[in-house]
């Protein structure tokens, strides 16, 4: 794989674990409207919110790395009505600035996105952008001139990602939570643990089935820039093992909340996820070229 699509890797799993905790504990904590637990002086709300801003940031800074002249970047919105590429760095753009503004809001007001019908409203349009974002995301690379990614395998792998590791963030911040008894108010670590059990086993599908030349429905494409298929094996058979243990390590979870514990799974589920990510650019043909 190129060099320079190492910050695509980046961008991508960044984006992807922001929307997926964003949906699974962000939105669900507005929705409950309870109010905020407090943690150090601060309401979980912004601790939420202002995680999920700073991980876009993050991913949105990486992506201008990929690019050859990354001052441009602002370039890439001046063609929303053909370009799925400016439309999801609108979809990004929107949904970081709603995260920033509702990490601001809670900073100002603890709790207030937890009462305010006007500011639950502003999480679910936020939740909305992030989806819109990773539909864009998505079509980005579904291309005529690569016909190994456009196919099934391209939404189904990006959303395992944004299951699994959106689930194993969440949880592994919400069980900090429940351990020092702050549990009212927030989504259940148990949900994001089921989640992310579904997620892990969906992945280990999809590496089955779909990864292109070596899955049984995969496709057979012959690829320009990618490891043989000899060499693709042993990637996607630690990757197959890194899903098993993070399941392994989700189930020990299950009736003994372990903070540390779940953060190992979490660390499993992004190596996972990078090897994955790793063959989805190192596997690709061009058509003509």
């Amino acid at each position: 794989m190129a060099r320079r699509e190492w910050p695509l890797v980046v961008f991508t799993l960044l984006g992807q674990t922001a929307v997926g905790a964003f949906w699974l504990a962000a939105v669900p904590l507005a929705l409950k409207g309870r109010g905020a637990v407090e943690a150090g002086g601060l309401s979980v709300g912004f601790f939420i919110y202002g995680g999920i801003a700073a991980l876009v940031g993050i991913a949105a800074v990486s992506s201008f790395l990929h690019l050859g002249r990354p001052w441009w970047a602002f370039l890439a919105l001046n063609n929303l009505k053909n370009s799925w590429l400016s439309r999801e760095i609108l979809g990004e753009l929107l949904f970081m600035f709603l995260t920033a503004g509702l990490a601001f809001l809670e900073w100002m007001r603890p709790g207030c996105t937890g009462r305010s019908a006007i500011l639950r409203g502003v999480v679910v349009v936020a939740g909305f952008c992030g989806l819109f974002f990773l539909f864009g995301m998505a079509r980005v690379y579904m291309l005529d001139t690569v016909p190994a990614w456009r196919n099934l395998h391209t939404p189904a792998s990006f959303l395992v990602s944004v299951l699994l590791l959106g689930s194993l963030a969440s949880a592994a911040y919400l069980s900090r939570l429940a351990g020092k008894g702050g549990g009212s108010g927030v989504p259940s670590v148990r949900f994001l643990l089921q989640v992310a059990l579904a997620a892990a086993i969906a992945g280990l599908a999809v590496t089955a089935l779909l990864t292109p030349r070596v899955g049984i429905f995969g496709s057979r494409v012959e690829t320009l820039r990618a490891p043989t298929a000899g060499g693709i094996v042993p990637l996607l058979a630690a990757r197959g093992l890194l899903l098993a243990g993070v399941g392994a390590a989700v189930l020990l979870c299950w009736n003994h909340l372990d903070a540390a514990l779940l953060w190992a799974a979490a660390a499993g589920g992004v190596a996972a996820e990078g090897i994955g990510r790793w063959l989805f650019y190192a596997v690709y043909s061009r058509i003509g070229v």
